[in-house]
């Protein structure tokens, strides 16, 4: 059976137990189907996904500087690749 409850009820347990810095899990009953965290998880989680973001950028640059740039192309041909399928060097 399902507990049944207002919005404004909903909103303010949500509240308190985000407030202690503890994280929200909503169901469908069998699986998992949303999270809601605290703004400080979110703002770890966004920091940890820059900075595998610019690991892999500085990662693609010194391959490119390894490689002497032997796998690029310009814009105008990547372009005339995507329209013809053609597969990457």
């Amino acid at each position: 059976m399902a507990t049944r409850m207002t919005t404004s009820a909903v909103t303010q347990e949500a509240r308190d137990i985000l407030s202690a810095g503890e994280r929200i899990v909503v169901s469908d009953g069998t699986t998992d189907v949303l999270g809601i965290v605290p703004i400080e998880d979110l703002r770890f989680l966004e920091a940890l996904e820059d900075a595998r973001d610019i690991a892999d950028a500085r990662a693609a640059i010194a391959e490119d500087e390894a490689t002497g740039g032997a796998g690029r192309v310009s814009l105008a041909e990547a372009y005339v690749r995507l329209r013809s399928h053609e597969p990457a060097p």
